[in-house]
């Protein structure tokens, strides 16, 4: 989970955190919108790095998150089974953003559950 309003520079995190695709959908981004692209990007790579065990050990143009693919966000990786992961991401309130991910077997997406927790 990530605040929405802490202080970033998008660009030169991305540089340097991102596959070069996720990069350049950053700074293609206006201005305006350009930190929320950002963290949108940010809080999948997060969740799918953690649900590895490597966090952001793994090489940043090993994989990439699209988080507004067609039926929810993917992933394409060149070491791991891409399609096999699920990814979901959704806002808590208006400050926090957060995002899952999980592997599964071939098939259907699994049904994600958001229960509200305490405010």
């Amino acid at each position: 989970m990530e605040v929405t309003d802490r202080t970033v520079d998008p660009v030169r995190v991305a540089r340097t955190m991102f596959h070069p695709r996720e990069t350049a959908r950053v700074l293609a981004a206006l201005p305006a919108e350009r930190n929320g692209v950002f963290l949108r990007h940010w809080t999948l790579k997060e969740a799918y790095g953690k649900a590895r065990g490597l966090g952001f050990l793994l090489p940043p143009g090993s994989y990439t998150v699209t988080p507004d693919a067609p039926g929810g966000p993917r992933l394409a990786a060149t070491d791991d089974d891409g399609p096999r992961w699920q990814l979901a991401q959704w806002s808590r309130g208006e400050r926090h953003l957060l995002a899952v991910a999980l592997r599964r077997d071939h098939g259907p997406d699994a049904t994600v559950v958001r229960h509200p927790g305490p405010p």
